[in-house]
């Protein structure tokens, strides 16, 4: 992330600062950019060295399409989901390249 970001500064994307990854809503043309198919999630467009979401594996790319088995169309779905607390963290459904996975995101 960039020192703008960690000074709290705006930069575009959207994410509370205790998750350690920054979103942003897919539209068609950041799906040309990246090269993906998908038409509907939120982009991980920054995971921060050292938090949880960098060791649960997550990735700058990666699409999330469900938080907690709840469908994703844009960040601020993905964000809302995601600052409910829930007990064991949250369990997120990850597009990379083409393949699909289920990422455990631990509470921190």
């Amino acid at each position: 992330m960039s020192g703008r970001e960690a000074a709290g500064q705006p930069s575009g994307h959207r994410s509370p600062h205790n998750l350690g990854f920054e979103l942003q809503t897919l539209n068609r043309g950041l799906a040309a950019q990246l090269g993906i198919a998908a038409t509907r999630g939120a982009v991980i467009v920054g995971v921060r060295d050292g938090s949880s979401a960098e060791e649960a594996g997550l990735q700058s790319g990666d699409v999330v399409v469900e938080v907690d088995r709840k469908p994703v169309n844009t960040a601020e779905e993905a964000l809302h989901l995601l600052t409910v607390d829930r007990a064991g963290g949250h369990l997120l459904l990850v597009r990379r390249g083409d393949s699909t996975m289920v990422i455990p995101l631990p509470s921190n």
